[in-house]
């Protein structure tokens, strides 16, 4: 049985005439946008795909001693990883689920915004694409 965001997605992908590969790498830079406005930095920002087309976001922290977290973003203290991860060790990283309803509503709507506006930039190109080597000819619609 297919999920919301799969259907969603085929969907899209029909209706637009856009590659569902198209359509992930947009959710994927969307969801990076977000995060970014909310945390102030992607860097550490994982997207992942699972074979239902289920979608989430990963912060990927650093494992460092309790006294050495100087950015609460990309770091992570020992004491917390190993809440998370009993086997976890100073130096290794970790992958962070992060919901996305902890976004602000400001970085929602930039990332929806962003989305949008990605969409339109590919059915532009799709329809350039379609019609550039018809310059000169006279089409019947």
């Amino acid at each position: 049985m297919a999920t919301d965001i799969s259907q969603a997605i085929r969907q899209l992908s029909q209706d637009k005439g856009i590659s569902e590969e198209l359509i992930f790498r947009t959710i994927e830079n969307t969801l990076i946008a977000a995060y970014k406005r909310r945390f102030g930095n992607a860097d550490n920002a994982i997207v992942r795909f699972n074979d239902d087309k289920e979608v989430s976001i990963y912060a990927q922290r650093k494992i460092v001693d309790h006294e050495g977290v100087y950015d609460p973003v990309a770091e992570i203290d020992i004491e917390e990883a190993r809440e998370l991860l009993p086997d976890a060790e100073i130096g290794d990283e970790i992958l962070i689920e992060v919901d996305p309803r902890d976004f602000d509503r400001v970085a929602v709507q930039s990332a929806k915004q962003t989305a949008h506006q990605t969409i339109r930039e590919i059915q532009k190109d799709s329809l350039y694409s379609e019609f550039k080597d018809k310059v000169g000819e006279i089409i019947i619609g």
